[in-house]
């Protein structure tokens, strides 16, 4: 028997938990006193499998009657999406790990038949929302990231979904997901000059690191793009093109990871059938490549169009894809003095990375709590000592000189709420294969400690300091 409540569908798949995330349903008999609804999520990505969490949210009727009734998910999908936790060992964070899909299961609690009797809560009587994938996205005024109302508005990521986003074929441009990592004019192929961090080294992969480096990109997939593609050119170190990969992903729709280090990106090339990618890393384990260029792109099989992603500033230019390059480097530092590599949440929910050069300094802030005990006669044991200690260490960073597109994707990431430092291991032993001694330790931005100097040739200097999250436990007395 079909159900009496309605539910209003909407088509978009991707949705930011910043936002008011609204479901509105239709009770179609007119005798509830209000409708209710249980939160379920499904167990993984496109499983298909789906489970009540135990929050229900309760939907009164609309002002104005018409028995039209809304809920707002908004807060409880923030709540249970990932805060990004990421694995110390191997390649983690995939993008199962920062969205969720949810939907509604939507029911009628309904006014008795006979007078004075309490509510009856029908739940035999039910149907589901439309799917949506939560993401951690935050917009802001200044972005037009609709593309299925007008004015396009910032209350939806539209513009951040490669492919489309509320059902209907776009061919209007999309955004890279990564909004303020610095891209630099590309030509017509996509050999060395495509290079975005020719300038700076910011996003060199050094081979030591931890193995997360990832490119984030929400596909979605609907009636007319209906496969996801990434495109794989591989550089030698002198520039040159050693080979390239062009191969199949999936036909789904989810927040999809691109492995940028180049031993999980050369598994990844391999696992979606792109070939042995021997230009990469031979079968010896040596690194061959210098560097490599990634081009995500969506396809509609049924014709020979493609959809790919565009600079938000409309850089390089109307026509030309914004590519990812990477270059690759086993020297120590990146072949510079001294280097601190960040891995930090972006605003738009995915996780960048930034290699910072320049000089970093270490203060330590020391505070001690005493007392006092009765002295013993000819003995060596303190009649003062220490209750407890607090050590508290601050790491100042002060930047060389750094192109201001660069400057302002590291205020981006002050101002993230998720930074971790790479930093190697001290007494390490016994590493896991295919892993590497580094691990990402998480930090907290000292809050007042940043300063940006810009210059009038487009040039800035950047200091801050940061401490580690995990408070330094040291000994009573």
């Amino acid at each position: 028997m079909a159900s009496s409540i309605v539910v209003h569908t909407d088509k978009h798949i991707f949705r930011t938990a910043y936002r008011p995330i609204l479901t509105t349903a239709v009770d179609t008999i007119g005798d509830a006193a209000y409708l209710k609804a249980e939160l379920e999520r499904e167990t993984w990505n496109n499983s298909g499998t789906w489970v009540g969490i135990g929050i229900y949210l309760n939907a009164y009727e609309n002002f104005g009657g018409s028995q039209t009734y809304t809920f707002n998910s908004m807060g409880y999908c923030r709540e249970l999406i990932s805060g990004g936790v990421f694995s110390k060992y191997n390649n983690a964070l995939t993008g199962d790990d920062i969205g969720t899909t949810f939907r509604l299961r939507v029911s009628a609690v309904r006014y008795s038949n006979t007078p004075n009797q309490p509510l009856i809560d029908d739940e035999t009587d039910f149907a589901y929302s439309d799917i949506w994938y939560a993401l951690p996205t935050t917009t802001n005024e200044l972005q037009g990231l609709a593309v299925n109302n007008w004015p396009h508005t910032h209350h939806e990521i539209d513009r951040l979904v490669l492919g489309d986003n509320w059902g209907a074929s776009d061919n209007s441009r999309n955004y890279r997901f990564s909004q303020n990592k610095a891209t630099y004019k590309a030509s017509t192929s996509y050999a060395a000059n495509w290079r975005s961090s020719a300038a700076t080294k910011a996003y060199t992969v050094n081979r030591a690191d931890s193995r997360n480096d990832g490119i984030y990109v929400p596909v979605g997939l609907g009636s007319y793009w209906d496969e996801f593609w990434v495109f794989v050119a591989i550089m030698s170190k002198t520039g040159s093109v050693l080979g390239n990969h062009t191969f199949q992903v999936s036909k789904e729709s989810y927040l999809h990871k691109i492995p940028c280090h180049p031993d999980p990106l050369k598994n990844y090339i391999m696992a979606h059938g792109g070939g042995a990618a021997n230009t990469l890393v031979n079968g010896w384990g040596t690194l061959i490549a210098g560097g490599v260029t990634i081009f995500p792109f969506v396809k509609a099989s049924s014709t020979s169009q493609v959809k790919i992603q565009r600079d938000s500033e409309g850089f390089p230019g109307s026509g030309n894809p914004t590519p990812t390059h990477v270059d690759y480097s086993e020297e120590e530092n990146n072949g510079k003095c001294n280097r601190s590599k960040f891995v930090f949440r972006n605003t738009s929910g995915g996780y960048d990375w930034l290699n910072i050069y320049g000089t970093e300094t270490k203060a330590t802030s020391f505070e001690s709590v005493l007392y006092d005990s009765i002295p013993t006669s000819g003995s060596s044991l303190h009649t003062r000592k220490t209750l407890y200690n607090n050590r508290e260490d601050i790491f100042t960073v002060v930047s060389q000189p750094v192109d201001r597109k660069i400057g302002r994707h590291i205020e981006e990431m002050i101002t993230s709420s998720l930074i971790w430092i790479n930093l190697k291991l001290k007494n390490a032993l016994n590493i896991p294969f295919n892993d590497s001694e580094s691990r990402l330790v998480p930090i907290i931005i000292v809050p007042g400690s940043f300063d940006i100097y810009n210059t009038e040739d487009n040039i800035s200097f950047i200091k801050f300091s940061y401490t580690f999250s995990e408070q330094i436990t040291l000994q009573k007395g």
